[in-house]
This record gives C-alpha cells, sequence and structure tokens, in this order.
C-alpha cells in the first residue's frame, strides 16, 4: 500500500489530501460563494501561492458536497490538440452513460465538424445525468496554457465558450432539431423537448498565474465580463501558516509518521525564517518543504525508537538552518531536469539571475537568445516554483527567482560548484602529468623489467575474463550507503539512505528505479523508503556534471534471506613484519608462514592442497571474515624498490585474492609503522559488495636524510581519488589487478597510507 503523507511537498494538495488541508478556510468559503452566484470566475495569484490546492483540497470537495455541484476539472496542455477539441474530448469522457438525447442525436455524425455544437451537447448529456445537481461547474486550472496555444486557436477557444456560457442550444442544434420535429411531430416526447429547451446550469473558473491575467483580454471579445468577478489568492498570514503546519501534524490515521508537535521555538524560528524577505510574503510551497522536513524527521526518529514512544517533537534543532531545505529544493529541481540541461541551467541562474548577491529579474528574449534557454524549460522551472514570470514595461515577460529565500543557498551552491569543477580541472591536469610520468618510467624500466611482476601479471592473463567491473570510489569521508532495515520480502521492506560528505559528494543525487520501472527521485539528503514490489532495485547517484554510478539489489519473495557476513571494523592492527612473515589465518599449515613466497604459482599450488572449494578443510566458522597478508618478494628496479604483499580475503567459501602494494618510496627511508584493515558491507541481498581499507603511516624523507618519526612535523592525508578495478575470475577464485591515481605532497615528511579497494561477490 502506497504511504500517505502529512505534508506532499512541493507537488499540490490532491482531492484526496482535503483533510489534511489548512489555513485556507475563509479563501474556501468565500471563492465558493462566488461561483456559487456568478457564471464566470477568475482566480488570480502568484505562483506558488497555492492556487491548485485551494481548488483541489478546498473549493472542489465543498462544491460538490455541499453546494451539490457537478465539476470537472480540466487541463489544457494537450499539445497534440487544439484548446477546444480538448475540452471537447474532456466533456465527452464524462458522459459515460447513455440518455434520449444519444439515443435520438448523435452530434458526431450530424454535426461533425461544428464544435460549439458539440460541446453544448455534451454539457447537455452531463446535466441530463445530474438532475438532481444545482450547477455543473467547469474548472480550468493553469488556465495559463491556453495563451501558448497559435492566436487563432485562442479565438476559437472564446467564441466557443461564449456559446456555451449564453446556456442555449446553439443555433446550428436548435434547427437541427427543429427538422427532426417536422419530419416526425413524435420524434421527442414533451418532457424532453422541455430538458432540451431548460438553459444549461454551467459554472466556469478560469485560474492562472498574475503575470498572465493581461492575457484575458485576448478574450473580451468574445467574453466582455471576464474581468467582472475577479479572486486574487493572497500569500499566508502568520496565524494560517501555524494552522497548515500544526494541524496535520496531530491528525490520527495511517500516515508515514505518528503524530507529532512542534515546539514553540520551532515555530517562531519558521515564522522568523519564511518572513525574513524584503517582501515578506510566505508561500505555500516553502511552508510545505519545511512540513516535509519535520515529518521524515520524526518517522526516522520513530523508527530508531527503541521503546513505544508515542510523544515526539520536532523542534529548532531538528529543523537546522533553513536554507539548506531551500538549497535541497534547488538541487532536486536540477536534478530532474534531462543531463544535458542541468550544467547550462545552473550557470544561468547562479550568474545571471542573481547579481551582487540579490535576485534579479531579466527578460525573456535575452535568457532565450544570449543564455540559449529555451522558454519550454523556463515554464517548467517556473511550474517547480524554482522561477517567477513577471509581465514587464515593455510589454514581455520577465524571469527570477521565485524567493529571496533561495538567493544565499543558490549562492551558497553556486560556491561548491566551482571549487568541485577545479578540483577535477586539478585532477585531470595530475593524471596527465601522471600519465607522462608512467610512460617515462615505462620505457627506461625496459631495460630492466622485473620478471617476478612480469610473471604475476601474465598469470592474471591467463584467468578466463568474465566481465570487466569498474567501480567509482569516492574520497574516504565522503560515502552513501543504502541499508536494508527488514527483512527483503514483498510485505514493506524498508530502507534507508544516508549520505555522509565533507566535500567530495557536494551536488550528487541519487534516486532508486523500482522493478516497475517508477523512480523514487532524484533525492539530495538523508530518507527513508518503503519497498514492496518483487524484482530488481537500482540504485543511481549522480554528480552534477551527469556522471552516475549504480548498483542493484533483490527482493524476493520469501522473507528468509541469507543474513550479512559478520565482520568487524576495524579487525586489529599488525605490523609489518607480522603481515609480510608471519600470516596468521585458517590456512596455517597449509602456507608457509616462514617463508617469503617468490612465486604466484607456489601459493596457488599450497591453497589447492587445502581444497579451497570445501568449506569442511577451512579452520573457521561459516559466515567469518578473514584477512591473511603473504609476502611476495619482489626483484627492485631502480626506480622502485616496492614490496608486494598478497591480501587474502576469506569469505565463507571462497578465496579473494588482490595485490596491496606499499607506496612507492625507496625502501631505506620506507618504514610501515602499521597496517588495520576493515570491511564494510553497504549493500544487502544476492549481489554484496565488500569495501576494504588498508591504512597504515610511514614516513620519509627525499633529501636522503632520515629523519625519527617524533621530529616529524607535517602530516599529510594520502588521498585516494578513485580506481579502475579489472576483475579476472578463475573457478572459486577471483583476481584483482588495481591503477591507483594518488596526489600527495613530496614536502611532507611523514604520511598517512589509506587505500580503499572494492570487491564483487
Amino acid at each position: 500500500m502506497e504511504e500517505q503523507y502529512r505534508y506532499p511537498g512541493t507537488r499540490p494538495y490532491l482531492e484526496k489530501d482535503r483533510a489534511l488541508f489548512f489555513g485556507r478556510d475563509a479563501d474556501i468559503n468565500k471563492l465558493s460563494q462566488l461561483i456559487v452566484v456568478e457564471k464566470l470566475v477568475v482566480l488570480v495569484s502568484r505562483s506558488g501561492f497555492g492556487k491548485t490546492s485551494l481548488l483541489n483540497a478546498g473549493v472542489i470537495p465543498k462544491l460538490i458536497e455541499q453546494e451539490r455541484h457537478v465539476v470537472l476539472n480540466v487541463h489544457l496542455r494537450e499539445p497534440a490538440l487544439n484548446p477546444v477539441d480538448l475540452l471537447i474530448q474532456r466533456l465527452a469522457s464524462f458522459t459515460n452513460k447513455k440518455t434520449f438525447l444519444t439515443g435520438k442525436f448523435n452530434i458526431e455524425e450530424e454535426l461533425p465538424n461544428d464544435r460549439s455544437a458539440k460541446l453544448w451537447y455534451y454539457a447537455k448529456i452531463i446535466q441530463l445525468l445530474h438532475e438532481g445537481s444545482e450547477a455543473f461547474t467547469l474548472v480550468f486550472d493553469h488556465f495559463e496554457e491556453l495563451f501558448r496555444s497559435q492566436p487563432i486557436d485562442v479565438d476559437h477557444f472564446g467564441e466557443a465558450m461564449a456559446t456555451l456560457l449564453s446556456l442555449k442550444a446553439p443555433k446550428s442544434v436548435r434547427d437541427l432539431l427543429k427538422q427532426k420535429i417536422a419530419s416526425d411531430e413524435n420524434y421527442f416526447l414533451d418532457e424532453e423537448i422541455a430538458q432540451l429547451l431548460e438553459p444549461l446550469n454551467l459554472k466556469v473558473v478560469f485560474s492562472l498565474r498574475n503575470d498572465y491575467l493581461g492575457e484575458l483580454d485576448r478574450l473580451k471579445t468574445f467574453l466582455p465580463e471576464v474581468f467582472r468577478h475577479t479572486y486574487e489568492l493572497l500569500p499566508l498570514s502568520g496565524p494560517q501558516v501555524l494552522e497548515a503546519l500544526e494541524k496535520p501534524a496531530l491528525i490520527e490515521g495511517d500516515f508515514s509518521s505518528p503524530k507529532f508537535t512542534y515546539t514553540q521555538d520551532v515555530l517562531k524560528q519558521i515564522l522568523s525564517g519564511l518572513t525574513n524577505s524584503k517582501n515578506k510574503r510566505i508561500e505555500a510551497f516553502q511552508l510545505q518543504l519545511i512540513g516535509q522536513r519535520a515529518e521524515n524527521t520524526i518517522k526516522a526518529r520513530k523508527i530508531k525508537a527503541k521503546s513505544e514512544t508515542t510523544t515526539f517533537q520536532f523542534t529548532a534543532k531538528d529543523l537546522g538552518k533553513m536554507d539548506a531545505i531551500w538549497e535541497g529544493h534547488y538541487k532536486k529541481i536540477i536534478a530532474g531536469l534531462p543531463i544535458k540541461k542541468r550544467r547550462p541551467t545552473k550557470i544561468f541562474i547562479e550568474n545571471s539571475l542573481i547579481v551582487e548577491g540579490v535576485r534579479v529579474p531579466l527578460d525573456e528574449m535575452t535568457i532565450t537568445s544570449k543564455h540559449k534557454i529555451p522558454k519550454s524549460l523556463l515554464e517548467e522551472l517556473v511550474r517547480d516554483l524554482l522561477l517567477r514570470s513577471e509581465p514587464n514595461t515593455v510589454g514581455t515577460t520577465s524571469y527570477e527567482l521565485s524567493h529571496d529565500t533561495l538567493v544565499g543557498p543558490i549562492l551558497k551552491s553556486a560556491e561548491k560548484r566551482r571549487k568541485k569543477e577545479m578540483r577535477w580541472l586539478l585532477i585531470a591536469l595530475g593524471f596527465i602529468a601522471i600519465l607522462f610520468f608512467s610512460l617515462w618510467v615505462n620505457k627506461l624500466g625496459d631495460e630492466k623489467e622485473n620478471p617476478q611482476h612480469e610473471k604475476i601479471i601474465e598469470e592474471l592473463k591467463k584467468r578466463p575474463l568474465e566481465k570487466e567491473v569498474i567501480l567509482v570510489t569516492f574520497p574516504s569521508n565522503d560515502s552513501l550507503t543504502f541499508t536494508v532495515l527488514t527483512q527483503p520480502c514483498t510485505s514493506n521492506t524498508k530502507a534507508s539512505v544516508t549520505i555522509t560528505t565533507t566535500n567530495g559528494l557536494e551536488g550528487y543525487t541519487y534516486e532508486i528505479t523500482q522493478p516497475d520501472g517508477t523512480n523514487l527521485g532524484p533525492q539530495t539528503q538523508n530518507s527513508f523508503f518503503d519497498l514492496s514490489q518483487i524484482g530488481n532495485y537500482t540504485i543511481t547517484i549522480t554528480d552534477a556534471m551527469g556522471i552516475s554510478v549504480s548498483e542493484t539489489f533483490t527482493i524476493k519473495e520469501d522473507c528468509n534471506p541469507k543474513p550479512p557476513l559478520p565482520h568487524t571494523d576495524p579487525v586489529d592492527g599488525l605490523s609489518y613484519e607480522d603481515v609480510i612473515t608471519k600470516p596468521t589465518s585458517p590456512v596455517a599449515g597449509a602456507v608457509d608462514i616462514d617463508s617469503i613466497y617468490t612465486d604466484i604459482d607456489d601459493i596457488i599450488n599450497d591453497l589447492k592442497e587445502i581444497k579451497a572449494d570445501d568449506i569442511k578443510n577451512w579452520r573457521f566458522n561459516k559466515s567469518e571474515v578473514h584477512l591473511v597478508g603473504i609476502g611476495i618478494k619482489q626483484n627492485p628496479t631502480q626506480f622502485s624498490k616496492v614490496k608486494k604483499i598478497l591480501l587474502l580475503l576469506l569469505v565463507d567459501d571462497k578465496v579473494f585474492k588482490f595485490d596491496a602494494s606499499m607506496p612507492s618510496v625507496n625502501e631505506e627511508f620506507f618504514r610501515l609503522k602499521q597496517i588495520k584493515y576493515s570491511l564494510k558491507i553497504p549493500f544487502f541481498g544476492d549481489k554484496t559488495k565488500y569495501r576494504l581499507r588498508l591504512e597504515g603511516r610511514y614516513y620519509t624523507d627525499f633529501n636522503g636524510r632520515r629523519i625519527p618519526y617524533k621530529e616529524a612535523d607535517s602530516l599529510e592525508r594520502y588521498k585516494v581519488f578513485g580506481e579502475i578495478i579489472k576483475e579476472y575470475r578463475n573457478e572459486d577464485n577471483i583476481y584483482y589487478s588495481f591503477l591507483d591515481q594518488t596526489d600527495f605532497k613530496k614536502t611532507a615528511t611523514e604520511k598517512k597510507y589509506n587505500r580503499i579497494y572494492g570487491i564483487m561477490q
């Protein structure tokens, strides 16, 4: 069952949400009464004030339930049809039962090209089908869509609406009815003729943004009274804000979160923050974003609660900085755009709509011609409540940010984007430098090749290559973790996504694609999900440049999946000598712990002796995880006196092998103080991803002078920006080779050794 939320976020309230819609009672009553009394009413307000929510969850339910109106909500957004044909189609779809008129008058055959006749015909059928109703009300939400049609189509719509609002049958219909009666005076019964002659009980509501109000002048020729009854929806006042926030949180019901309250300090902070702009407006969409933050916070707290807590409060500490909410809103909108449009849109908004920290309007012609942002994209950003359009003094349209509260967060996001792009530029330049240096070293190394190293590589190449796995590893302090909180089965599987960032993941979004193709996202914040479909889910992380990384997991019908393998983090610390010469492990006795191997075949042959595929031969329990380090002596070249370690990861009855070379520094000035290793299992399911981190500490002096550890005066983290991991399989064994890109200052006298390896099972 789909989760029900107390706050819809940026989407408008729907009719089913009317029990959650608060703060607009006065507007609902006034607008409803105006519609009851008048034939044509215009609802107008700025974008983001909540016109659609007011209609869906307030006015329309009141008209239906209290005023006994039949209501049809129409959107003129179908580009394949002109507005009149679209309205005819919507009216026809509302006439699902037959009346005497449908049996005696086939409008599609007898007046196939008369649109006004068709509008009256279907409106009359609706009136006949609902004889007990007081009126039939047509609501045109987002009526500004009409004025994106061709001018002749706008005129045709105005003409057709004028005929419809006259409430009488068009002349063409009256003439046809006369012909039928003249040919057969009993063709219609007397009561049927009376019903046909009865005027339509029609009401019409046009709802549109205030920047399009002037466009209604194009309809005055056909509808002279179009401006006569206009209702302006104003921004929320302070008391309305409190009502709209507090009341939904107190409703009992089957919601995603338990009921909760807001503390007085957070309410004061919200009111102060929302009115801290020069125009002092409080807009509905901002309020819903805050409500959504509160609900997700309480939902997470409920899941983590150890006891049956019955009282939950949302505090100022929970709210944090509201700028973070607006920044998340901005990032989510940008992430929802096609990849090729994201960067140009961000640059346009950040560089052109904000000048010296102030939002500024820009006319449509400049935006489309100079900045190459099409009008369709501008309108999409207006619908997403990121931009607002206004008529300007020269008779065209200008666009600006929808609210002052967005300026600071967008500038902050822009600064992060620039820093990130600069980092990637420096990394790219560094990679090019490393590439040229490697080519130079390889050229020199041709004269003195390392035969042992070449033998290992040749051995790896002999393995049949089933597939090549490419993993992207982010800086060590950044992570995105997907966790299944309950057993993965079809009944309400709960999962969480947690993002931990310093700077590497700034600008990233993630989304979850369900087995049926529906998309949960894009998201920019920690969140919880209810997953109930059988099949494969895909989690995709996308950066601001459009680069994506995906992982999959599976939900099966049976609720007894294999549990995750236990692991420790970290396991322990081993000295360099222990790892090289004294591996203590379940393979002790099979692998000679007193010798340093010189040939990878020796290790493989020794492992074969204990039959790696037979769990009974392993000296540890099933589901345990062990790490074993075995030294490989390597003939040094002039430029590389590097010791190799073959690390074995033992998991269940499988052996994972991969090479973990030490830093490339002269052995005379190299001493590894310790090695720590840790395993993390961020994904559950059939495919398990192990991430292994090796940490150590070494010091070196490139001037040829050995410096004691205690005198080291500079510490630099050994950074790993990414690895390309090639996977070679052979029976139960998997081999890995790594291409590392590293960055560190050679002037540092002490460094940390920190690498992350990914292993796919």
